[in-house]
């Protein structure tokens, strides 16, 4: 499985959210009932990636077309907030870049991962 590549940073915009699909039945009487759809959340987290050369911002495309598949391949990066790593991908496999400097790029995104802990 890919890696993020170590030059690309993750800031966290913040925001996240969590989606267990919960089903909810209305009942002729009483309260309604709800379950769990999924049996793990989904996880979606608000990212910006940044980079700090145009020669990085070049190589996070070609990974991004080569290891991702056009950004719909699931890949491992470090997770700032928990420790260890988690697996994840790009809700949208589209990025749309932005010069924040003379040499650094930003980039808004989301990311998706199973589980909510």
């Amino acid at each position: 499985m890919p890696l993020l590549p170590p030059y690309v940073r993750l800031a966290f915009d913040y925001g996240e959210t969590l989606d267990r699909g919960v089903i909810r039945t209305d009942m002729d009487g009483g309260i309604a009932k709800q379950r769990p759809r999924y049996s793990r959340a989904i996880r979606t987290r608000h990212v910006k990636l940044v980079v700090l050369s145009l020669a990085d911002k070049l190589a996070f495309d070609r990974w991004w077309d080569t290891e991702l598949d056009g950004g719909a391949g699931w890949f491992t990066y470090p997770d700032p907030l928990r420790g260890g790593t988690e697996t994840a991908r790009f809700v949208t496999a589209s990025l749309t870049w932005r010069a924040v400097s003379r040499e650094a790029w930003e980039a808004q995104s989301e990311l998706e991962s199973l589980g909510g802990l």
